[in-house]
């Protein structure tokens, strides 16, 4: 499929009232769906990264432009950092600089405990999104984008949810 129709078919996703998994893989479609979630503007996203992608955040075709808007809405923006990054790049700067500016903006790193806990059999951390309490991203294979998607689940949305509150509220404030 086409990322053109992949866009179309995530949009159309995005305004169901039901349940509708789907595969995401490769960094364009990661930023189709995050962008499409930024685009609804939600009242929350709560995310857990390895370090907030530029390739992915930062995709100006498909996300860059609607997560700026989204961090410019005053909404709640969250983001646990798997750990503290050798170089903020250009979108964990814009979350740094939006969060000096408004207090629903937060940034910390997770406690090295909970992300050993969360880590698969195969030592990889898979980071996750939540928009709202009722769509999730869940990324599977971090090293290709491969993620779960369903804009309309609360069930599991709320579990992802309740996950992040825990490992947010343990997590260190981050200020490069």
């Amino acid at each position: 499929m086409c990322l053109e129709k992949y866009r179309q078919s995530v949009e159309e996703n995005a305004k169901r009232d039901e349940s509708f998994q789907f595969l995401n893989k490769s960094a364009d479609r990661a930023a189709i769906v995050l962008g499409t979630a930024f685009k609804t503007e939600p009242d929350e996203i709560l995310m857990f990264s390895g370090k907030l992608s530029d390739d992915v955040i930062g995709n100006p075709q498909y996300c860059y432009h609607h997560f700026t808007k989204f961090l410019e809405s005053g909404k709640s923006f969250k983001l646990l950092l798997e750990k503290a990054p050798e170089k903020p790049g250009q979108c964990l700067l814009d979350v740094l600089k939006a969060a000096k500016e408004s207090e629903n903006i937060e940034v910390k790193i997770a406690d090295p405990e909970f992300v050993e806990l969360f880590k698969g059999d195969d030592d990889n951390t898979p980071h996750f999104a939540v928009f709202n309490e009722n769509g999730y991203r869940f990324e599977v294979s971090p090293d290709n984008f491969q993620a779960l998607v369903d804009f309309f689940d609360p069930e599991r949305a709320k579990s992802f949810k309740k996950i992040f509150t825990k490992a947010f509220e343990i997590g260190i404030s981050y200020q490069p």
